[in-house]
């Protein structure tokens, strides 16, 4: 698995290898049990006193421990929240504050430069692996399926057997994970009310989406449930107009990169299948800081015509996104 591979050769950088007794094992689990309770003490010290540095510790060691399980898990589901975390770490100071502006480029952030970007690439790489089938049903049909984390297991088998009812599913997942987040994004400098509405349409779907996949499949990504609350921001109040700061052009600057970033991953995966040196059944993920998003993109029918007219459309939304940025 070119994915796995790939990403336990950039965490082993960082993380504990070896074998038998190369690897000291009770000193590694002393050593992340610590980590955790650093992280636990960073950020309760920081709700006593909002110093920045502690915050910053603590995503720090967050995101560490995330990693390692990523390597015992690599699942997609813990991507958004760690990149939300260290993208706070920028704003924090003028959180702490109560600086408006900064409270208003976190959301933002977390909508167009973690939120958006992950559901769209999630859609993009299932078109990139598994082509018109995308909007078809069978797709989803194969993925429904007995589990013993379902709650509802009876409306698994129900969904699976129904006619239509999983291509009308599978239609709802085009516009979450395609439509949605890119209407949202060009929509984001927009002022009027059906700019607020779309932005909010796109939360509560995403958020019925997660809901019924708890319901379907477990509580696979139950954890962007509290990232699409605070992307709503429902005591968010609107920052004061004036020059940008010193402050706004850093947080910009870490957007940028941000945004670059997600493509970045696209492009790679891009240029290693059409050159060859990847088959075009073979995922290429690091799953971390930015990933191609393809945890449920089928590659059985894959060909290289699809990672062809993945390219394109990956340039053109790229050319859209500089366009939006500008």
């Amino acid at each position: 698995d070119v994915s796995r591979a790939l990403t336990n050769r950039v965490l082993a950088r960082f993380l504990p290898v070896g074998e038998g007794d190369s690897l000291n094992v009770d000193a590694w689990v002393r050593f992340l049990a610590r980590v955790r309770c650093v992280v636990i003490g960073a950020w309760a010290a920081f709700l006593v006193e909002p110093v920045p540095l502690l915050y910053a510790l603590g995503a720090v060691g967050y995101v560490y421990l995330g990693l390692v399980g990523l390597l015992y898990n690599p699942a997609h589901s813990t991507l958004a929240p760690m990149l939300f975390v260290l993208l706070a770490m920028v704003a924090v100071d003028g959180l702490a504050a109560n600086d408006a502006r900064a409270a208003a480029w976190l959301r933002r952030a977390l909508l167009e430069c973690v939120l958006a970007p992950a559901y769209l690439f999630s859609g993009v790489s299932k078109m990139r692996y598994m082509g018109l089938a995308f909007f078809g049903g069978t797709w989803l049909r194969n993925e429904l399926h007995d589990t013993p984390r379902a709650t509802l297991p009876g409306m698994v088998r129900l969904l699976r057997t129904t006619p239509g009812a999983c291509e009308f599913m599978s239609a709802g997942n085009v516009m979450i994970e395609f439509a949605l987040p890119i209407l949202v994004v060009a929509a984001a400098r927009a002022e009027g009310l059906w700019a607020q509405r779309l932005v909010r349409l796109f939360l509560f779907a995403a958020a019925s989406f997660h809901v019924a996949i708890f319901f379907l499949m477990g509580p696979n990504f139950a954890r962007m449930g509290l990232l699409l609350v605070l992307a709503a921001a429902p005591t968010c109040s609107a920052p004061d107009p004036g020059s940008p700061t010193a402050a706004d052009a850093r947080r910009g600057g870490v957007a940028l990169v941000a945004m670059a970033g997600w493509f970045a991953a696209q492009f790679a995966s891009l240029a290693l299948h059409l050159s060859g040196l990847v088959e075009p059944t073979e995922k290429v993920d690091i799953r971390f800081p930015f990933s191609e998003m393809s945890m449920f993109a089928r590659t059985d029918t894959t060909t290289y015509s699809y990672h062809a007219a993945s390219a394109v459309l990956v340039a053109v939304l790229a050319y859209a996104y500089a366009r939006h940025l500008r």
